[in-house]
This record gives C-alpha cells, sequence and structure tokens, in this order.
C-alpha cells in the first residue's frame, strides 16, 4: 500500500511493485481526463505525463519505487526500491 512521507521540500510517495507498475501504464479514465484539457496546455501537460510515467517505468524494482514530490507538486526524483524488476 502506497506511503508518504512529509519532508521540508516536499514528499515521499513511496509505491510497492504492483502500484508503480500501474502508475507507469495509467487507465483509461485519466486519459480521458487528460484529453479534456484544452489546447495547447493540454499537449504540454500529456508530454509531462508522458516522460514521468516512462521514466517511473524505467526505475521500478523490487519492492516498487520511491517518488520524491516539491511543495509545487512537480516530480522531482524517482528513487527504485530493491533490485531492478520491469513490469510485466
Amino acid at each position: 500500500m502506497a506511503r508518504c512521507e512529509l519532508r521540508w521540500w516536499g514528499a515521499i510517495v513511496q509505491l510497492n511493485h504492483e502500484e508503480a507498475c500501474f502508475a507507469s501504464t495509467g487507465s483509461s479514465t485519466g486519459e480521458a481526463l487528460l484529453n479534456a484539457i484544452p489546447p495547447p496546455w493540454g499537449e504540454l501537460v500529456k508530454l509531462a505525463v508522458r516522460l514521468n510515467k516512462n521514466w517511473i517505468r524505467a526505475n521500478v524494482g523490487t519492492d516498487g519505487v520511491d517518488l520524491h514530490f516539491n511543495w509545487a507538486g512537480f516530480l522531482h526524483w524517482v528513487g527504485r526500491v530493491g533490485d531492478a524488476q520491469p513490469c510485466e
């Protein structure tokens, strides 16, 4: 189950392997919400989401990932927990 730790610079969200794989693939509901954002911002947001999904997918470990967010909500670090284990 996802856990959150607050730090002075933001928060660390810890996801297990299954949750990390879901976060790196997303859902059709999430895609529909992204498609509802009007241009030109919609394209920028979709690009940022796609880059973050790829970053998470590249760092999934046997025990999941640590996602570091700053107080503005930007993902600035993805840390692998355990040995590298790609999503199936």
